[in-house]
């Protein structure tokens, strides 16, 4: 069982395969902003909703992942803080990894990893033919994507 740390290999598969729902998690934690709600203390469920206008209870179900993955903590009295781990999510921390988070979990960044069984068929690169032209054309031409790669 080389490379599972002693997790069963059917499990250890399981949990490459679903590897990008973690991406995801994370990336719905920078698109609300929730390390920046959270930068002044712990929240409740419901106050995290009202700042960030997400769903309460769809939000709760987040919050959970996102403990799981140790980016947050609930206290005894059900409000979430920031790990230190967290805390590199917020954006106005120096090293922020949110615009990264943002740029690497980009759903037009995905797609060019949609395209990687090609990429090894052919020996192309697969982001001028998901998007039609070059990286760097692509971010000229998307500027807030752009700025995101700045920080990587």
């Amino acid at each position: 069982m080389e490379g599972t740390d002693g997790v069963p290999p059917k499990e250890a598969i399981g949990q490459m395969a679903t590897g990008y729902w973690i991406s995801q998690v994370i990336r719905t934690m920078a698109v609300f902003g929730l390390a920046d709600h959270l930068a002044a203390g712990a929240r409740t469920t419901e106050e995290l909703s009202e700042q960030s206008g997400a769903h309460a209870p769809s939000l709760d179900r987040l919050l959970r992942a996102l403990s799981a993955l140790g980016l947050c903590v609930r206290d005894d009295e059900g409000r979430v803080r920031l790990t230190q781990l967290g805390e590199r999510l917020r954006s106005d921390v120096p090293d922020s990894m949110k615009s990264s988070v943002l740029m690497l979990t980009a759903p037009s960044f995905q797609r060019t990893w949609e395209k990687l069984p090609d990429a090894v068929r052919r020996g192309e690169p697969t982001f001028s033919r998901v998007h039609g032209v070059g990286f760097w054309n692509y971010l000229a031409a998307h500027p807030e994507e752009g700025r995101s790669s700045t920080r990587l």
